[in-house]
């Protein structure tokens, strides 16, 4: 599934870690951290249901954030 490339893995799962956390996304920063010591320890076979995980909880967040979007009045700047 990953084809062994640990240093991508690794670099995106910080990556996107550090912007789960600074956006309050913590268990979705849990799978990241989880993604980003494993590829570290060269362990990207068996990820299957972990990245499973991370979509389910994405797409959580993601409908998170359009509600959020969606409470502000039509035209406001944020």
């Amino acid at each position: 599934m990953i084809d062994g490339d640990t240093d991508a893995l690794m670099k995106t799962a910080h990556a996107f870690k550090g912007s789960c956390q600074n956006m309050g996304a913590l268990p979705l920063g849990e799978i990241c951290f989880t993604l980003e010591q494993k590829s570290q320890a060269g362990e990207t076979t068996n990820l299957d249901d972990l990245l499973v995980v991370l979509e389910s909880e994405y797409a959580r967040v993601q409908l998170a954030l359009e509600a959020e979007l969606d409470s502000f009045p039509v035209g406001s700047d944020l």
